[in-house]
């Protein structure tokens, strides 16, 4: 039987926004059917978890159609001759974002990499032993 985690200890903390970023944060916390602190709560993630990151280490985000066509001009023998950069760049942001690389920070890049980066999809589980 799997046991829950235990849950986050959480502190209130009262900031002053605009009405105008207010309406929007409402409005957005509708279209996803949560609450306003649900929302705030998931963006503060992203930042801790993604942004403030990515803003010292350069990364680029490109809309899926123009990867997509980036791809497709591209010789697929440049393609197969530079794959490895893909491998030596996310050690890299494992490096930089864990100052270590081991099985569990690559695991934690590629995850955030999916979540956020949104490249591809991926899950990682644990079945206890592996």
């Amino acid at each position: 039987m799997s046991q829950k985690p235990a849950p986050k200890k959480t502190v209130i903390r009262a900031i002053r926004i605009t009405e105008e970023l207010d309406r929007i944060l409402r409005e957005e916390a509708d279209s996803k059917n949560i609450n306003v602190a649900a929302l705030v709560q998931s963006i503060f993630s992203r930042y801790v978890e993604w942004d403030r990151y990515t803003e010292k280490y350069p990364y680029y985000s490109t809309p899926s159609e123009a990867f997509r066509a980036i791809i497709e001009a591209t010789r697929e023998g440049a393609l197969l001759e530079n794959a490895e950069l893909g491998a030596k760049a996310l050690k890299a942001f494992s490096l930089f974002w864990f100052k270590e690389f081991s099985v569990d920070t690559f695991l934690r890049t590629l995850t955030l990499n999916s979540k956020y980066g949104k490249h591809y999809d991926c899950q990682v589980s644990n079945d206890g032993r592996r």
